[in-house]
């Protein structure tokens, strides 16, 4: 058995006090709260914006074009994607 496994978990109040602290802080980070967000709600609307802007761009087909991949080297046959 592990050495660090044959007691209490906190042997000090004060230690498990500051576990607590710490788990109670990052839990905040990361939810937040209804005033403010956490990292969590952050990334859910860092996430929703990229998303809005790519339904946002105009579709095209300037990337596939022939003599711009041939020139980038992507070989003399390219083949534009259906659709």
């Amino acid at each position: 058995m592990l050495a660090g496994m044959n007691g209490y978990m906190f042997r000090s109040k004060l230690g498990a006090l500051i576990f607590m602290g710490f788990i109670l802080f990052a839990v905040f980070r990361v939810i937040g709260t209804e005033e403010n967000g956490g990292q969590l709600a952050t990334a859910a609307d860092e996430i929703t914006a990229q998303q809005q802007a790519m339904r946002n761009q105009p579709a095209g087909d300037a990337a596939w074009d022939a003599e711009t991949l041939r020139n980038d080297g992507w070989g003399d046959e390219v083949a534009p994607p259906e659709g």
